[in-house]
């Protein structure tokens, strides 16, 4: 919410991605709900996703949840 805040976008356009993930999620299980960078170990993206970041808690919080999405899928 304070990310939508801060560049001025309702919350609530949010509400249809995250109904529509939470239901891939329950219906198909997280693994094979799972995508995006991490999961394809795609270091491009994953790098200009990080630099995009104006915080360093931000860049950590975002490099430990990468981290620990590619180490469950590298079981």
């Amino acid at each position: 919410a304070q990310l939508c805040n801060q560049h001025q976008v309702s919350f609530e356009l949010l509400k249809p991605l995250l109904e529509e993930t939470l239901e891939k999620a329950f219906l198909n299980g997280p693994e094979n709900s799972q995508t995006g960078p991490a999961k394809r170990h795609d270091t491009q993206t994953i790098q200009k996703q990080l630099e995009a970041l104006k915080t360093s808690e931000q860049q950590e919080l975002y490099s430990t949840l990468t981290k620990a999405i590619q180490n469950y899928y590298e079981r």
